[in-house]
């Protein structure tokens, strides 16, 4: 048998804990984005809400299992429309998931670009960065 060599820096429970309070919080705006859509089109109320966040949650984690389309295409959608179809039918569901799927590609490219625009001000601001101390390039 192999033993796994130990980490450099321990994984802390805390780390972990953050981790996973970060990911409930996306699953929660990201439901909550796929309710106002829905409700945009179709009178549901907030009972509706734990549907739709466990659905987008469903999805978004299914779509990282298929790794052969970028964020999971078409996979994503597809559960979008079997967890809304029966609720508001199958057309309008369809259309739901393609807005989300714009939407969401829109905030990903708006998201990019702040982060571009705000490494260039960095930059200009502090010189290039070199890396973390202690880490040898060369090692990597």
């Amino acid at each position: 048998m192999y033993k796994r060599q130990a980490p450099d820096h321990p994984i802390r429970k805390r780390a972990v804990l953050t981790s996973l309070a970060w990911a409930l919080a996306s699953y929660l705006a990201f439901g909550t984005h796929l309710w106002l859509l829905v409700r945009a089109s179709t009178p549901i109320s907030v009972s509706a809400l734990p549907l739709t966040i466990g659905t987008m949650a469903i999805a978004m984690i299914s779509g990282l299992f298929v790794f052969l389309l970028p964020s999971g295409a078409g996979v994503r959608e597809a559960i979008l429309v079997a967890g809304l179809g029966p609720f508001v039918g199958t057309g309008p569901a369809i259309a739901l998931a393609a807005v989300s799927r714009v939407l969401l590609t829109i905030a990903d490219l708006v998201t990019a670009g702040a982060s571009a625009g705000l490494a260039t001000m960095e930059q200009r601001r502090h010189g290039p960065y070199h890396g973390d101390p202690g880490i040898d390039a060369d090692e990597a």
